[in-house]
């Protein structure tokens, strides 16, 4: 779950230099085309391999049925920690409040639930409305009556039912409750079914498992209080290479720690692709994992298991494979909509 992985994978780096770097990284815009024409061999037919039912031709470019990788592009955000909820005061029940009967105006209420998180600035921040709603829910007790207030030119409205106090706010032409308790505004969310609080413009959840999950990208992604960071991944459809593959003989490239896998990342496009090595054999191409590629290491995954594949990418996102190029899904989000 935490985005320490990424951390441990650039500082257990290892394996064989870059041209001259020595530090165990492929640099876009290195090694040459020429020869590319060739195209891939086999392990032992001299053919071209396929992967997914699609390849190089030797006169260039992609031939049969290809199926586009999808890369995991993660990006990190670095955002101030929320101060965690007491776990006394962590909401995890499931009571709700229907729509009121009219609005301020004693019109039919005409707005329609909210389904998506709310922004949930604008008034709250106002020290006077803290106090403000303070005086109301020591006056406005009767069950299931709706008090209607504005504040700062913004109407809202607040009511007791079931032994709590609901506000209710509009966001454009929807509406939503909230529930103000030791300090906190809460807000339930409907599609994955779980209470919220606000803090500094971000929706945060606090998980089952005492962490912390931030609304981000219409999905709760974890945060790390201890980089203070929180990670967002965005799958991205890779499309086919723009010109001809270059060939592994040429030389170049970063080996894995094992010497079983070999990265290449060169010309306009900085395009990345990933070979197997055997001893004594010419790298066989394996799979192509996409462009816009600053660069590439290989290192050792959790624990000293396996191989992980780490790539920079020139919007500053990075993506983490395994030996075979898959992409891996870490760290994880949080639990995903019922």
């Amino acid at each position: 779950m935490r985005t320490a992985v990424l951390a441990s994978a650039l500082c257990l780096a290892a394996g064989a230099a870059w041209g001259r770097d020595g530090r165990g990284m492929a640099r876009a815009g290195g090694g040459s085309r020429e020869g590319g024409s060739e195209g891939f061999r086999a392990e032992s037919s001299g053919g071209i391999r396929e992967e997914g039912g699609g390849g190089f031709g030797r006169s260039g470019g992609w031939r049969g049925s290809y199926s586009p990788p999808v890369v995991i592009k993660q990006h990190e955000y670095p955002m101030p920690a929320a101060p965690r909820p007491r776990t006394q005061s962590i909401i995890r029940d499931q009571r709700s409040m229907s729509l009121p009967r009219s609005d301020a105006t004693g019109a039919p209420f005409r707005a329609g639930a909210l389904q998506g998180p709310p922004a949930h600035a604008g008034i709250i921040r106002d020290p006077g409305f803290s106090s403000r709603i303070g005086i109301e829910r020591g006056h406005e007790l009767e069950s299931g009556r709706f008090f209607w207030h504005r504040f700062g030119g913004y109407p809202y409205c607040h009511t007791f039912f079931d032994g709590v106090d609901w506000y209710g706010f509009y966001f454009g032409s929807a509406f939503f409750w909230t529930r103000y308790y030791d300090s906190y505004w809460w807000w339930y969310d409907p599609v994955y079914a779980r209470w919220v609080f606000w803090y500094n413009d971000y929706w945060w959840w606090p998980g089952p498992d005492n962490e912390l999950y931030v609304y981000m990208d219409n999905n709760y992604f974890p945060y790390d209080s201890e980089r203070q960071v929180a990670t967002v991944k965005r799958p991205q459809v890779m499309q086919p290479p723009t010109a001809t593959p270059p060939s592994a003989a040429e030389g170049g490239g970063v080996a894995s720690p094992d010497n079983s896998r070999l990265l290449r990342v060169l010309g306009p496009g900085n395009e990345a692709f990933l070979y197997e090595k055997k001893d004594g054999q010419e790298p066989v191409f394996l799979k192509y994992l996409g462009k816009d590629v600053t660069e590439g290491r290989f290192t050792k995954g959790e624990g000293g298991r396996g191989t992980v594949l780490i790539l920079t990418f020139q919007d500053g996102a990075y993506a983490l494979f395994d030996n075979d190029g898959n992409p891996l899904d870490r760290p994880k989000p949080g639990p995903a909509a019922p």
